[in-house]
């Protein structure tokens, strides 16, 4: 197993989260006001998994490997990332922004919520496929196995002091969520 497959692997389920908060974003959009608590859903999804978990495995534990091996944190593919998570988490806070205003009678705040959500799928698409095809290759030929054996007991230890939901908890939220917008 290379030390970047579980993190592909979570990859693909943040892809199917962002598949549907395109779909529910587009509805609140047409006036469906049902897709409000999904949208939340959706943003604690992203905050807790994708943020809390995922991102955290990367920037604490890929990168500085990355780094000790001479890739550079400021330029090059690591620095893009980190720049990268930081629009992430700034379109999410615009996100919720814009429910809150939707929630407290502005209904063109849906319009903001859309804008924000597109703006937050297509950097992570566009995010996705650079880890997927550029950096995880690079890191899988830079790591000995050793050095591999331990990022992924690093990892582990990463999901192990993360408080809130477990990956079959997010897994079962992401299936309830497609559920609603079939």
């Amino acid at each position: 197993m290379e030390v970047t497959d579980e993190l592909k692997h979570e990859h693909r389920d943040i892809e199917r989260v962002i598949d549907v908060i395109e779909t529910m974003s587009e509805r609140l959009a047409r006036g469906d006001s049902s897709m409000v608590g999904l949208l939340h859903k959706a943003s604690s999804f992203i905050k807790g998994f994708a943020e809390g978990c995922h991102h955290v495995k990367e920037e604490e534990v890929l990168f500085p490997a990355l780094e000790s091996h001479g890739v550079s944190k400021e330029s090059g593919p690591i620095g893009a990332m980190l720049y990268e998570h930081a629009s992430g988490r700034k379109y999410i806070a615009e996100i919720e922004q814009a429910l809150s205003q939707y929630e407290a009678g502005d209904k063109e705040a849906a319009n903001a919520v859309v804008n924000s959500v597109k703006g937050y799928t297509s950097l992570l698409r566009a995010h996705i496929q650079k880890e997927d095809m550029v950096l995880f290759p690079m890191a899988e030929k830079v790591f000995s196995e050793f050095e591999k054996h331990k990022l992924h007991e690093q990892m582990e230890e990463v999901e192990q002091r993360l408080e809130g939901k477990t990956h079959h908890e997010y897994l079962r939220d992401i299936e309830d969520m497609e559920r609603a917008v079939a």
